[in-house]
C-alpha cells in the first residue's frame, strides 16, 4: 500500500512540504482516511522530496501508526534533524545501467576483494584499499552500489534459487557456483548497511582508504559468521 499524496486548498498545492497552518488538517486527513479505509495495523505514507522544515509537523505530530517512508534526491537538502531520526537506504539509479566494461572491472574487483576477506593479509587488502581509494568518488559510489546489488543477488539465489542473471555474474565460474553460499539471512541485513554507511560516509568526503578499510574488516566479519 502506498498513499501518494497531492492535495489543493483553494489555490495552493501542498506537495511534499507543509505549511505550517495547514499541517495539523493534513495530518487530520491522513488519519481519517488511513483508519477508515484499511483496517492493517501499519499504513504506509510515501512522501517525495520532503525538503522543507515544515514537514517536521507529519513527521513527528501524526496521531496514528504510519510508516513514513521519504524518498529525495540528496540528503544535503534534508534538515539533520530528519536524517537523525530516520533509517538511510541508498537506492542506486535504476534508470542507468552500469557500462558493460566498467562492470566487468567492477566483477573483477568484487571478487578479488572476497576472496582476499577470508584470508585478509593486510598486505594484499592494503593494496586492493589503495587501488579502491585511487579511483575517485564517483567510480567509489558506483562499485559500491554494484557491491549492494551484487551481494543482494547472491542472497536471492541462496534463498529463493534466483538464479544469478548474466549481468551479475562475476566471469568466474568457480565464484559464480559457491560464493552465494556465503550471503545467508544471518548476514545480509548487516552487510546492505555496512555498504550504505560506507557509501554515505564517501558522499560525505570521508577517507577513502580508511572507510575501506573499516568497511573489508566489517564484510569479513559478517561473511565468516554466515
Amino acid at each position: 500500500l502506498g498513499v501518494d499524496a497531492r492535495i489543493s486548498l483553494g489555490h495552493q498545492v501542498v506537495e511534499g512540504g507543509l505549511i505550517p497552518e495547514i499541517a495539523p488538517v493534513l495530518i487530520a486527513v491522513f488519519s481519517e482516511v488511513l483508519l477508515k479505509v484499511f483496517t492493517l495495523l501499519i499504513q504506509i505514507l510515501v512522501i517525495h522530496h520532503l525538503y522543507e522544515h515544515n514537514g517536521h509537523y507529519l513527521l513527528f505530530h501524526n496521531s496514528v501508526k504510519i510508516l513514513i517512508l521519504l524518498v529525495a534526491e540528496s540528503r544535503d537538502r534534508m534538515l539533520s534533524t530528519i536524517i537523525s531520526r530516520v533509517q538511510q537506504v541508498v537506492v542506486p539509479d535504476l534508470g542507468k545501467g552500469l557500462p558493460p566494461e566498467l562492470r566487468a572491472s567492477f566483477a573483477s574487483l568484487f571478487v578479488s576483494w572476497m576472496r582476499l576477506l577470508f584470508k585478509l593479509n593486510m598486505k594484499t587488502l592494503s593494496d586492493w584499499v589503495d587501488q579502491v581509494a585511487g579511483m575517485g568518488r564517483e567510480p567509489q559510489k558506483q562499485f559500491l552500489q554494484y557491491a549492494q546489488e551484487s551481494v543482494r543477488a547472491c542472497f536471492l539465489k541462496t534463498a529463493a534459487g534466483i538464479e544469478l542473471n548474466n549481468e551479475l555474474q562475476f566471469g568466474d565460474e568457480k565464484f559464480d557456483t559457491f560464493f552465494p553460499s556465503m550471503i545467508t539471512t544471518r548476514n545480509i541485513e548487516k552487510m546492505n548497511q555496512a555498504i550504505n554507511d560506507t557509501l554515505y560516509a564517501i558522499e560525505r568526503n570521508a577517507n577513502a582508504k580508511i572507510t575501506f578499510m573499516q568497511l573489508s574488516f566489517t564484510m569479513s566479519k559478517l561473511i565468516k559468521n554466515r
